[in-house]
């Protein structure tokens, strides 16, 4: 099957794929617009819906976020309803696949996914993208569709650019990885919180 995009024009029409409360799990594929100096492309993250907070408009995502040494890293991130609605503004769509989580069990399988990769630096655009991980994530198989289609050159200067990122520590900006850090924005595995459902006992309705 085919992965199906939905373009999201308003933030009421993400909230209301959030699922349907904190103790159902809700893993949404999201991608939006963004771009480097040289390539627009889209950055992936999956949305824990079930973790939405709607007192203070704030959930959880999991992607590869830029940190100091310019490599992606694994996290979970705050994201805000501002965070959205800017994300919607610059164009995000939601991917829905057979082959994503239905069940309570599958869930807790992508999950697993996550935490065998979490805080794990070994970012890469042709190999092991933002993309790659939120595949690998909800299916077990990390695919690109923007690699994919990638020509030759593109592919060449990408691997380019992995080489010239210093991985001892040094910042490169000009080579960032999927989306800008927020330095005044807290990490999770920094708060030791959980991304499963306080209780995860039902099937996620995602659709």
């Amino acid at each position: 099957m085919k992965t199906k995009e939905t373009l999201i024009t308003s933030f009421e029409d993400l909230l209301n794929r959030f699922g349907k409360n904190k103790h159902t799990w809700s893993m949404i594929h999201c991608a939006v617009n963004s771009k480097t100096l040289w390539k627009k492309y889209k950055h992936h993250y999956i949305v824990l819906g079930h973790k939405w907070k709607s007192d203070i408009k704030v959930t959880i995502i999991i992607h590869y976020t830029k940190v100091k040494t310019c490599t992606g890293k694994v996290s979970m991130e705050h994201y805000t309803e501002s965070d959205f609605r800017r994300d919607i503004d610059k164009g995000l769509v939601v991917l829905e696949d057979e082959r994503y989580p239905k069940t309570a069990r599958e869930f807790e399988v992508a999950y697993r996914r996550f935490e065998e990769k979490k805080c794990k630096k070994n970012y890469s655009i042709t190999e092991n993208n933002c993309e790659h991980l939120t595949t690998y994530i909800l299916t077990g198989e990390a695919f690109s569709s923007q690699v994919t289609k990638m020509s030759f050159p593109e592919r060449l200067f990408s691997s380019f650019c992995d080489c010239s990122v210093d991985r001892c520590g040094k910042e490169n900006s000009s080579f960032s990885s999927c989306g800008k850090g927020n330095k005044s924005r807290k990490y999770i595995e920094e708060l030791d919180i959980s991304g499963r459902p306080e209780r995860n006992v039902h099937v996620a309705a995602i659709t």
